[in-house]
């Protein structure tokens, strides 16, 4: 009887814990808006996320710009510098955060208590 008790009273605990430890990620980076942030913040500060959004901006310049091939590959190379130097200023980060602030209370905070905007805007100016 007592093996019995101790199996029933195991499966338990691990029924428990598999419910409790989602539970707590969930309650700390999804219903809290300071967790919701830090868990995403740090990213425009990631090096290959600005090289790769620099990439992107350059070749789509470039692209819409419609560059003879003579000038395209020196063209992309200053748009991409250029690019990486505004993504490494601290006021991008700044508006990012902003932005996972405001799409946190525009996805969870209550409709009906008019704090959450209708619309979540990325103000890079």
């Amino acid at each position: 009887m007592r093996g019995l008790l101790a199996t029933v009273a195991g499966l338990v605990a691990v029924v428990a814990l598999a419910v409790a430890l989602p539970a707590a990620w969930t309650s700390t980076y999804v219903e809290d808006e300071e967790g919701f942030v830090s868990l995403s913040r740090d990213v425009t500060g990631t090096a290959a996320v600005r090289d790769s959004g620099a990439a992107l901006v350059a070749d789509r310049l470039v692209e819409q710009a419609g560059l003879p091939s003579q000038v395209a590959e020196s063209g992309r190379r200053l748009l991409e510098e250029a690019a990486d130097r505004a993504l490494a200023d601290r006021r991008v980060a700044a508006a990012w955060e902003e932005t996972l602030r405001r799409t946190h209370a525009a996805l969870l905070d209550d409709p009906a208590a008019g704090s959450a905007p209708s619309t979540v805007p990325l103000d890079l100016a």
